[in-house]
């Protein structure tokens, strides 16, 4: 069967329950159609089952219950308002986009003591602002998922909403923008490359989420890289690496702090908020075309991915594979702990939560007969989304043009133009806009690094 269905699923409610006055369960009926086809229009002959998943925001879905293969079921919800879906999957584990959202509320005053309506107190909830009925906490680190859900969205957030913004560096400006109406603040950035990320210990008293700090790097006379606008310990726009490093961000202590990364002569650098640094050797992995940090297995401490024209070799003495691959390094002992080939035509590489699971899953990008693809790999499967033709892509969690917060990936294409993609593969174009005025971007924009 294909990554994904090419039909959609769509839940209707059967019936409705009398609704309580105190936070107790209540059980709603859903139902749903059964898809038909694989995603290349061929018929599916090995349906396994469906998930219902549900959470209390829009798009966010903290809790997921195999229902087995049938098309109606019975969820016991509390008081609140929940989101609701259902995906499919087939014998090989390989799961459909999610269907539309249902929206449910269940009347009723939450218990004393129980200030989100789940049934748990909050001297005991592991959430106790989200409702979180089932307690799930993926990394046992005795936060809810539901509550870490907006953790994990708030990458690169630059307006403390809880998503992700789009930072891109157009001329000599660079913009962060709201993806959900184009908002955006204009910085100048003169000859230097902008590095957005939290440095520091800085807080935004409003929102108490870390604040986004701007670093400007340039390469001084002797060919030193400056971070001019970053931290580390008490010392401020730090020295680190040299003109010609590929730059970017990455947290290599699970401190939450933006380390500032370079990659030179085949060398991983990182240096961390006490100015010691991380490094080791990447090995042959021949032409780097890519590279980024993300959380891709979700313990709070980066990986290094890296897309390279060749797989290092496996022993010492060994020959590397040939061929253009995706790499996952650890950071913590420079070992590559995924290497999957990739089309040759690839050219970057990224990371987004495209299953809806609170687990970053590892993707690339490359053009094709003029347009873009991102090919993700989700429990041992590929899932494709197909895109306007690729100058840049980044992966994050972008607030939709409604209530919703399903946008997964953020592209600039061939002339400038913006578009998100969310996870059921619905482009939408982002005009920036400032002060009421349309900001306009270059053809040569691309992304800025922004952690």
């Amino acid at each position: 069967m294909g990554s994904e269905y090419m039909k959609r699923l769509f839940l209707s409610f059967l019936a409705f329950a009398a609704l309580p006055s105190v936070a107790s369960a209540v059980p709603k009926t859903f139902r749903w159609d059964a898809p038909t086809l694989n995603a290349d229009n061929t018929p599916l002959t090995d349906l396994a089952g469906f998930e219902i998943a549900y959470g209390a925001t829009a798009g966010n879905y903290a809790s997921v219950i195999n229902v087995g293969n049938v098309t109606e079921t019975t969820v016991d919800l509390l008081a609140g308002t929940h989101f609701v879906v259902v995906r499919a999957y087939d014998l090989a584990s390989n799961r459909s986009v999610y269907s539309n959202e249902v929206t449910v509320t269940i009347a009723g005053t939450p218990a004393p003591g129980d200030g989100d309506g789940d049934g748990i107190v909050d001297a005991s909830d592991n959430c106790p602002t989200e409702a979180n009925g089932d307690q799930t906490d993926s990394d046992a680190d005795g936060i809810g998922d539901a509550c870490e859900q907006s953790t994990r969205a708030a990458q690169c957030d630059g307006d403390d909403d809880g998503f992700s913004s789009i930072a891109v560096v157009s001329g000599g400006s660079a913009l962060l923008i709201a993806p959900d109406d184009g908002d955006s603040d204009v910085l100048s950035r003169g000859s230097s490359a902008p590095h957005f990320g939290n440095f520091s210990s800085v807080v935004n008293a409003e929102s108490q989420r870390e604040a986004l700090e701007l670093a400007l790097v340039r390469a001084d006379r002797s060919g030193r890289l400056s971070w001019n606008g970053a931290r580390r310990g008490r010392t401020a726009n730090p020295t680190f690496g040299e003109r010609g490093n590929r730059t970017f961000l990455c947290d290599v202590d699970g401190d939450g702090f933006a380390d500032p990364a370079v990659i030179s002569e085949g060398r991983f650098r990182a240096m961390r908020a006490n100015k010691r640094v991380r490094n080791f050797a990447l090995g042959n992995t021949g032409r780097i075309s890519d590279a980024m940090c993300a959380d891709v297995n979700g313990d709070g401490t980066d990986e290094l991915l890296v897309l390279a024209s060749q797989r290092p070799p496996v022993r010492r003495n060994g020959k590397p594979t040939r061929g253009k691959h995706a790499l996952v390094y650890s950071v913590s002992n420079g070992r590559i702990s995924s290497a999957v080939a990739v089309n040759r035509s690839t050219s970057f590489i990224l990371a987004s939560d495209v299953s809806g699971d609170l687990q970053l899953d590892v993707c690339t990008a490359r053009n094709a007969d003029g347009s873009g693809v991102i090919e993700c790999s989700v429990s041992g499967a590929v899932q494709s989304f197909a895109t306007p033709a690729i100058r840049d892509v980044i992966g994050g969690w972008f607030r939709s043009s409604g209530d919703g917060a399903t946008g997964a990936f953020a592209v600039i294409g061939s002339s400038g133009d913006i578009h998100v993609i969310d996870q059921n593969g619905d482009v939408r174009s982002v005009v920036p806009t400032s002060g009421g005025n349309t900001v306009g971007v270059s053809a040569s924009a691309k992304f800025a690094a922004c952690r």
